[in-house]
């Protein structure tokens, strides 16, 4: 192996051999001269260098205040019929749902009590009985929030759900 690399060592020192230049050591190309442009001659006196930097034109406080004011009551009003639109959205779905499940209840109710009548047993009459008590109680829930709808003035959303919810 080392008489090869002896011989490879040789044959290098020995052959002049055109190897290639690493890319970095030629010289890169000057640049395409331009032309500078040259600044005419003029008579009139050079602009005055401002001795402070402030600006030319003060903001008044007092008008920025308000505007911001003006801009915090846009923000808020956006924000207040955003939720009150949510709300509104919520409450009326909620009512969907009461009135199909109150509606379901006492339907069910009906059919448990035909049945009993039929002769169906004491357990129709019991199931019949507890589906018209969670019918009333689910009736209830929709007058009362009816009831919190109409206290509402006209066109206006509500704010938020009357019980919480």
């Amino acid at each position: 192996m080392e008489r090869l690399l002896a011989q490879s060592r040789r044959r290098r020192n020995d052959e002049p051999s055109p190897s290639p230049e690493p890319r970095g050591s030629q010289p890169a190309p000057p640049p395409p001269a331009c032309e500078q442009p040259r600044m005419q001659q003029t008579d009139e006196a050079p602009l005055p260098i401002p001795a402070t930097l402030e600006p030319r034109h003060r903001a008044d406080p007092q008008e920025t205040r308000a505007s911001l004011d003006s801009l915090r009551q846009v923000a808020n009003l956006s924000a207040r019929s955003a939720i009150a639109s949510a709300t509104w959205k919520r409450v009326k779905s909620q009512l969907v749902f009461e009135v199909v499940l109150a509606a379901t209840c006492f339907g069910v109710s009906g059919m448990l009590f035909a049945e009993r009548w039929r002769g169906a047993g004491e357990a129709a009459f019991w199931l019949g009985s507890l589906a018209a008590g969670l019918g009333a109680v689910v009736s209830a829930e929709i007058v009362r929030t009816t009831g919190w709808l109409k206290r509402k003035p006209n066109g206006e959303a509500p704010r938020a759900h009357p019980h919480g919810k």
